[in-house]
């Protein structure tokens, strides 16, 4: 992948995280850029950018995941 790539799935990443501090509780958006699961959310967030998804979409697809996972 070229720095480009890596560059708008990085910013995308910001994107998301952003507006999961802004529309969901906070635990979520601490989950979601906890430094045990990073690695993780960046790959997954980088399949739904390159998958033409918008930053709406993916932290509301995001957010469920966890969910699913943390309660």
């Amino acid at each position: 992948m070229n720095e480009q790539a890596k560059q708008a799935i990085s910013d995308f990443y910001n994107d998301v995280w952003n507006y999961m501090k802004m529309e969901y509780k906070p635990k979520w958006a601490k989950l979601y850029n906890a430094e045990n699961t990073l690695g993780d959310m960046i790959q997954l967030t980088g399949r739904y950018y390159l998958g033409g998804n918008n930053v709406v979409d993916t932290a509301g697809d995001i957010v469920r995941l966890l969910k699913k996972k943390h309660q």
